[in-house]
């Protein structure tokens, strides 16, 4: 494990303990990298499970704000220990580039859709993609489990895992399997089998990943045996030296931006804010009317907007990258937002919700082509309560 301070990223904090209070004794900057293996090293020996899991995103997400980079993995090393015995000889070697084959595919699909996981029971090596579970590498037995459509297979590929154990069916995507093979059954069909997994994975890339706590190190641990240069998912982007990893100037940046628009909020309510949208991409702001709920909504959607207009548009209409929707109580079905066709003029009555989706679409088309990341999109449902 390792910290780094960018540049301008300041002091590390004075005192850990006051971001995790009564876990450990206070940290000088000294010495940070080993003060901080320590604090894990201790929390790692504790036995409550949701206690670590609550340092680990308590410590990790500071430390990262206040512009350090690395990893902090407490008792991750070991959680490998069961992986690495792949690496020990041909058989297991060939898995792991099985394995890598299919996060290259999943990250060529999207390179948001796909996260690797240890579990923390088991200490298996798990690939998600979308919400499904594609592939898991049992870390204690000489075992694969393999997400297959069966609907995609032919005869001979049928016949190839009929007598694999189905440890479970899926509703989405339909035909979906959770096939249980031996090392040996694996490596013997993996070939035949490749084109399957990969086509299962397409329906699913949709879908929001079911967990943003990747595992850097297991792709590290996979390049470094194989080789191979594997991507990290682009929601693991390095940390900005403004100290949070955010584009268009970092946290810094936005916390001025608001102050700008007069909006005077904590950089940590700010932090947990963008952190809420990053993780589910939906976050609901409470309090009491006129606390800024909606202008921050706002002014954050205009911080992330674009910085100028292609081919000659109109500026004001290419930086509309975002929506206030009033919710109505009288909304029964989905007119409100998406609109609907009046039969008495015989023409579609848009909304600006529906113009906002179109939008993001045609940006969506411009930056695949382009090469570039879309710029985001802004929904702000406003006043729920009062519906």
């Amino acid at each position: 494990m390792s910290w780094r301070g960018g540049e301008g990223a300041g002091r590390p904090p004075e005192d850990i303990t006051a971001l995790v209070p009564g876990l450990a004794r206070p940290l000088p900057p000294e010495d940070m990298a080993e003060r901080v293996a320590a604090l894990g090293r201790r929390v790692a020996a504790h036995g409550d499970a949701r206690l670590k899991a609550l340092v680990f995103e308590r410590v990790g997400t500071m430390l990262e704000l206040r512009g350090y980079t690395g990893r902090l993995n407490l008792g991750g090393a070991r959680s490998m220990d069961g992986i690495r015995r792949y690496a020990d000889d041909e058989d297991g070697r060939t898995i792991l580039a099985a394995f890598a084959d299919s996060v290259e595919f999943a990250h060529s699909l999207d390179p948001e859709c796909w996260v690797t996981l240890i579990d923390r029971r088991r200490r298996d090596l798990r690939l998600y993609v979308g919400s499904t579970l594609m592939m898991v590498l049992e870390a204690t037995r000489e075992r694969v489990e393999l997400t297959l459509l069966s609907g995609d297979m032919e005869d001979e590929q049928r016949d190839k895992v009929r007598s694999a154990q189905v440890l479970r069916e899926y509703t989405y995507p339909e035909g979906a399997k959770r096939y249980l093979l031996t090392w040996s059954d694996f490596i013997e069909h993996w070939k035949s089998l490749r084109t399957v997994h990969r086509e299962t994975m397409r329906p699913v890339v949709m879908k929001a990943p079911r967990s943003r706590r990747h595992r850097t190190d297991a792709i590290d641990f996979l390049n470094e045996i194989l080789g191979r240069k594997l991507p990290q998912p682009a929601y693991v982007g390095p940390i900005d030296p403004n100290g949070s990893g955010l584009g268009n100037g970092g946290l810094r940046a936005l916390t001025k931006s608001l102050e700008g628009n007069g909006l005077l909020f904590s950089r940590e309510l700010v932090a947990n804010y963008i952190l809420a949208l990053q993780t589910k991409r939906s976050a609901i702001l409470t309090g009491i009317s006129g606390t800024g709920k909606t202008r921050i909504a706002i002014a954050v959607a205009r911080h992330f907007g674009p910085a100028g207009a292609p081919d000659g548009a109109v500026v004001e209409e290419h930086l509309d990258n975002h929506v206030v929707v009033p919710v109505r109580p009288d909304w029964v079905d989905n007119r409100g937002l998406l609109g609907y066709l009046n039969p008495l003029t015989d023409r579609y009555s848009t909304t600006p919700f529906l113009d906002l989706l179109l939008r993001a679409r045609d940006e969506e088309n411009r930056a695949a082509e382009a090469g570039e990341k879309p710029h985001p999109f802004f929904v702000i449902l406003d006043e729920m309560n009062l519906a």
